[in-house]
C-alpha cells in the first residue's frame, strides 16, 4: 500500500520528536501490511493513541493552507509558541509577504488577547528597525498579522549558518540596528521583553529588524495577562528583574537582553547555561557571565564594555536609554580598528573618550607641524650665521 503525503508526514514528525527512531519507523512501515499507518503504529506498539492523536493535532497546525484572508500561501516560514507563519503574496500589489495565524492548538481567551495586543504593538511603531505590519483581521475566529517578508530569516538561523558566532563588526551591526529599533519601541510607551536572536530578522540588504512583539506591554499598562511573580521571557536572554517576577519592568530590562544577545553573537554561546530552567535563572539572578574574551579571543575589550553595561544586574547601572547605547555601538562600528580602554565605563563613554582620543592626535599632529616649522627656522639661522 502506497503512502500518502498525510501518512509519511505522521511517520516524519514522529522522529523528528524522538517518538521513533529511523529504524523503527521503517520497520513499523514494513509491517504495516494493509492497515493505515496510524493503525499500525499503534497496534505494533510503537505509539499510544494519546501520541497519535497529538501528531495530528500537530500536522494540522503545519498544514499549508491556499490562502488566508484572501493572501495566497506559497509557502511554511516557521512556528512560534502561539502561531503558524506562512510565505504568501498580497493579491494586489503581487508583494511577498509573511502571514502569521493564531495556532489552532493555542486558542483560548488569553492567548487571543495576547495575539491582538501584538497587533496592537507593532501597528503602533513605525521603524526601519521594526518589521512592519501592513494588514490583519480574523479568519474562522482566529486572528492574523500580514507582516513585512524578511529574506535574511532570523539571527538564531544566521549563527548556525556561520558555524555558531559572527565576526565581531556584524554583530555589533546587528545589535545597533535593534537598539535603534528599540529607542522607537521605548518612544512608543512599550517595552519588548523578549530581545532574542530568534526575534531578531534580517532583509535582503542585511538589515536587523525586531520582530514578535507578543510579550510587549505598555510602561504604564494597567492590562495584566501574567500575574505578578510569573516570569515572562526566554530564560538565558532574560533580565533579572524578569527572572525574579518583578511586576513592573521598564525599557533597560530590553537593553539587557539585547547585552545578551550581542553575548551570544560574538561568543557563540549564550551567556548562561544550565541543565534545567531553574538552574540558569539561578544564574542569572545570582552570577556574571563568563568574560566574552575567554569564551572567543581576539574580542575588543570594548565590546565586552558594552556588554558588561548592558547586563549589569542592577538596572541603574545599566545604559539609561537604547540611544544612549545605540551611540557606544555606533562608535564600535565607526571605528574597527579603535581600542579603547577595557575598564568599566559609565554608559556613553565610549563616544566620549573616542571622541578626546581624536582630539588629542589631532593636537599631537598640530604640535608636530609646529616643531618642524621651529626647527625649520633654526636651521636657516645656523646657516646664515655659519656663512657670516
Amino acid at each position: 500500500m502506497k503512502l500518502d503525503n498525510v501518512d509519511e508526514g505522521l511517520v516524519s514528525l514522529a522522529v523528528q520528536r524522538g517518538l521513533l527512531t529511523p529504524a523503527s519507523a521503517s520497520q513499523a512501515l514494513a509491517d504495516r501490511k494493509s492497515r493505515s499507518v496510524a493503525v499500525a503504529l499503534v497496534e505494533d506498539g510503537y505509539l499510544t493513541v494519546e501520541q497519535v492523536r497529538a501528531l495530528r493535532e500537530e500536522q494540522k497546525s503545519h498544514s499549508i493552507p491556499v490562502d488566508i484572508a484572501g493572501y495566497r500561501i506559497t509557502g511554511h516560514l516557521g512556528n512560534g509558541g502561539m502561531s503558524v507563519v506562512f510565505k504568501a503574496i498580497e493579491p494586489l500589489t503581487g508583494r511577498e509577504v509573511a502571514v502569521k495565524l493564531m495556532s489552532p492548538r493555542t486558542e483560548g481567551r488569553i492567548s487571543t488577547s495576547r495575539f491582538m495586543r501584538e497587533t496592537r504593538a507593532v501597528i503602533a511603531v513605525h521603524h526601519p528597525n521594526v518589521i512592519r505590519c501592513f494588514d490583519h483581521g480574523m479568519v474562522n475566529r482566529r486572528p492574523y498579522q500580514v507582516l513585512e517578508f524578511m529574506a535574511g530569516g532570523d539571527v538564531k538561523e544566521l549563527l548556525t549558518r556561520c558555524g555558531g558566532h559572527l565576526p565581531e563588526v556584524q554583530a555589533l551591526a546587528i545589535i545597533r540596528d535593534c537598539a535603534q529599533g528599540l529607542v522607537a519601541i521605548h518612544a512608543a510607551g512599550l517595552v519588548h521583553r523578549d530581545v532574542k536572536p530568534s526575534n531578531i530578522f534580517l532583509d535582503g540588504s542585511g538589515l536587523a529588524k525586531l520582530a514578535d512583539l507578543g510579550l510587549a506591554r505598555a510602561l504604564e499598562s494597567e492590562e495584566h495577562l501574567t500575574l505578578p511573580g510569573h516570569r515572562v521571557g526566554t530564560p538565558a536572554y532574560m533580565s533579572p528583574e524578569q527572572a525574579n517576577g518583578h511586576p513592573e519592568v521598564d525599557a533597560r530590562t530590553d537593553l539587557y537582553g539585547l547585552g545578551a544577545t550581542l553575548y551570544h553573537l560574538v561568543t557563540g554561546r549564550r551567556p548562561f547555561l544550565g541543565r534545567h530552567v531553574r538552574e540558569v535563572v539561578r544564574q542569572v539572578l545570582h552570577d556574571q557571565p563568563e568574560d566574552p574574551r575567554r569564551v572567543r579571543s581576539g574580542l575588543r575589550p570594548t565590546t565586552c564594555t558594552i556588554i558588561a553595561t548592558a547586563m549589569a544586574k542592577r538596572r541603574e547601572n545599566r545604559y539609561a536609554d537604547a540611544q544612549q547605547m545605540c551611540e557606544d555601538l555606533e562608535m564600535m562600528i565607526q571605528h574597527p580598528n579603535e581600542r579603547l580602554p577595557s575598564s568599566r565605563l559609565r554608559p556613553g563613554m565610549i563616544k566620549r573618550i573616542s571622541g578626546l582620543k581624536s582630539t588629542l592626535r589631532g593636537l599631537h599632529h598640530e604640535v608636530r607641524q609646529r616643531l618642524r616649522r621651529i626647527l625649520g627656522l633654526t636651521s636657516v639661522v645656523a646657516g646664515n650665521d655659519a656663512a657670516r
